[in-house]
């Protein structure tokens, strides 16, 4: 399957088609498209995506899982309107079975210098994500070559 980057993600749904309030069906397609990636692949939550797109997190948590129930049902117009989508980020959505209880998620506060929080914020910022996405992603990929 094709790499590509959340920052990649983002800025092609900036740039050619944009973030806007429409009702109209081939917009919400591309973006529930583009929201779903960025949530199962990306790992951003429905907060960040809704400040994002400019929709409330309980749109986020309906449009994140649209596209898999929508090619799952083989929606003809849904394929269409994100076949451009499709072939420059493809990715196999995964089934989201809402009757069971998702994993348990816990916080955890850590203390930082004024420059470490400085650092983290840039890092964040070259990838267009908020901080604390950044610091879990940057905890997540630790941990997984602690592992190996």
């Amino acid at each position: 399957m094709k790499k590509y980057t959340a920052v990649e993600v983002l800025d092609y749904f900036k740039g050619k088609i944009g973030i806007k309030k429409t009702r109209k069906r081939d917009y919400i397609d591309k973006r529930n498209y583009i929201i779903s990636v960025l949530y199962y692949k990306f790992g951003y939550t429905e907060f960040e995506l809704g400040d994002i797109f400019n929709v409330d997190r309980t749109s986020i948590n309906y449009a994140k899982d649209q596209p898999y129930h929508l090619l799952d049902s083989d929606d003809a117009t849904f394929a269409e309107n994100t076949k451009e989508l499709a072939e420059k980020f493809p990715y196999i959505f995964p089934y989201h079975d809402r009757t069971s209880l998702p994993e348990r998620v816990y916080s955890v506060v850590i203390t930082l210098t004024k420059q470490d929080r400085d650092d983290l914020r840039i890092y964040a910022n070259a990838r267009s994500q908020y901080i604390n996405s950044a610091a879990r992603n940057i905890i997540q990929e630790k941990l997984k070559s602690i592992k190996k």
